[in-house]
Parts: C-alpha cells; sequence; structure tokens
C-alpha cells in the first residue's frame, strides 16, 4: 500500500506537476468594481456568493492595493478586476454616499 501512495504523489523533480502556489491562485470569478455593491455603514464592498452569503472586502484594502474578496462563510474568493482605477471608483462611492 505504501509503494501505491508513493507512486501517485509526484516527486519534486516531476516537471508535470503543477506548484503547490498555483491552488492559492484560484478565484471563483473575477468582477470588475463597479459590480460590487458598497455599503457605508460597513465601510466595504459585497458581491453575492454561490453558497448565499457575500463575498466582502474593505475599502481601506482596496485602497491600499488588495484585490481579493473573501466569502466569510465558504472557502471561495473573488478577484476584483482593476482595469478600472479603483481607487478613484472608491472615492467616487463613498463620496456619493456620504
Amino acid at each position: 500500500m505504501l509503494q501505491f501512495v508513493s507512486s501517485i504523489i509526484p516527486s519534486k523533480g516531476d516537471q508535470t506537476s503543477a506548484p503547490l502556489a498555483d491552488a492559492e491562485t484560484f478565484h471563483y470569478e473575477t468582477v470588475h468594481i463597479d459590480q460590487m455593491e458598497y455599503d457605508q455603514h460597513m465601510n466595504l464592498f459585497r458581491y453575492p456568493c454561490p453558497c448565499g452569503d457575500l463575498f466582502e472586502i474593505n475599502v481601506d484594502d482596496l485602497l491600499a492595493g488588495e484585490r481579493v474578496a473573501e466569502c466569510p462563510t465558504c472557502s471561495l474568493t473573488i478577484l476584483i478586476d482593476d482595469e478600472k482605477p479603483v481607487s478613484a471608483y472608491v472615492a467616487e462611492r463613498v463620496a456619493a454616499c456620504s
């Protein structure tokens, strides 16, 4: 049994296996910041998660360059596309709610 298990685990020299870090870069979806809803009371942006909860990212984190929003219920994440200047959009949304 031990031989069987060791034969299916790729060796470090196996060039065909994907690095473990690649598994950490998978995101459920890529969304634009303007697809997200701004919550002025919590100072964060939200986007619906398929589990029924919401992906969330804090405005301060967005302005600091963070582009990954997490669902607090499940393990899914989304990537926020920064094709548009995120900082300008965030400032505009925050100002509109003030």
